[in-house]
């Protein structure tokens, strides 16, 4: 059954980081619903994703998403 789900990611400050964490959703052919980008102090950024999925396809990608270079942590919420 899939839930919408908001999936948070702070990396390092590298925009490459964006484009990584996209591939892996592209390569699942997960639909991005929202996608917000801040500026965390020092310089790290912050990803807000909202995506619609299953609860194991959500834990996949974050098991892919925290072994790319640059990211510091991913944490997901159902998203209400």
């Amino acid at each position: 059954m899939n839930r919408k789900y908001q999936m948070t990611v702070r990396t390092e400050s590298d925009l490459r980081s964006l484009n990584q964490i996209v591939a892996v959703l592209a390569c699942r052919n997960m639909i991005i619903d929202r996608l917000t980008l801040a500026r965390a102090p020092g310089g790290e950024c912050m990803y807000t994703i909202g995506m619609e999925a299953e609860e194991q396809c959500i834990d996949a990608l974050v098991g892919q998403i925290k072994k790319k270079i640059g990211v510091l942590k991913v944490s997901t919420r159902v998203d209400k």
